[in-house]
């Protein structure tokens, strides 16, 4: 099995492990409304000011566009723009591969993680909405490690940083979103770390395959990350 594919696994067992009792809590369909129904599996999805509605689509169905922008008629536009979608011989850091995670900030700007492809290309990728143009492309290679995996990130819009959770090789890589200077910080904490602890859907362990073929029981450290109301903590 492919690291690739070992690592979409174990994101979907943290995924499905984080939906809980669902069915013990029906919601009436007057609670619900139905934006869009799309025909491919979608990941992240950001709003912006505006009501602009921008998606990921799932790096597990290994989709030609990566990130789309819903329309008024409910289909997909490629966001930015093909180009940046196009699967071609360009290098990884040239295009967008395997987009986990979007967000918009209050700067009418969307940010793009890019965790890349065989370990090359991880960026972080800001588009002002306002002049449909790039306002930043951080590449974040070289403040990863091996068995990275860039799934999460947080914009404090004050101190103008990107705070990123690194899933695979556990740590907070801090990005200055003026300067493009960045670093990995608490790495060595524990609480960053795997606890050794199953991951229970419907009773049953979550697992995964080993190198080796055989099963193992699925450890993730930190995942998801957001800032406090006040920017002064991680969460």
């Amino acid at each position: 099995m492919s690291l690739w594919l070992r690592r979409c696994l174990l994101l979907l067992a943290v995924q499905l492990a984080g939906c809980g009792d669902w069915r013990d809590k029906p919601v009436s369909d007057d609670q619900l409304e139905i934006v869009a129904k799309l025909k491919a599996r979608p990941g992240s999805v950001a709003v912006s000011a505006d009501g602009r509605v921008f998606i990921s689509l799932h790096p597990f169905d290994r989709r030609d566009v990566k990130v789309s922008e819903l329309t008024s008629d409910g289909g997909l536009s490629a966001f930015p723009n093909a180009a940046w979608n196009a699967h071609s011989a360009a290098p990884a850091a040239d295009r967008l591969h395997t987009v986990w995670s979007l967000k918009t900030d209050n700067r009418n700007g969307i940010w793009i993680l890019v965790d890349g492809v065989d370990g090359a290309g991880r960026k972080l990728v800001g588009w002002n909405l306002q002049t449909n143009m790039l306002q930043g492309d951080f590449l974040l290679d070289e403040l990863s490690m091996e068995g990275s995996l860039l799934n999460d990130f947080a914009i404090d819009p004050v101190a103008n940083v990107a705070y990123i959770a690194d899933t695979g090789a556990p740590a907070i890589i801090v990005v200055d979103l003026t300067s493009g200077s960045g670093r990995r910080v608490i790495f060595e904490d524990g609480r960053l770390h795997p606890e050794d602890v199953d991951i229970v859907v419907e009773g049953v362990a979550i697992t995964t395959a080993g190198e080796d073929g055989a099963r193992e029981p699925v450890r993730l450290g930190i995942n998801p990350i957001t800032l406090s109301a006040d920017n002064a903590y991680w969460l």
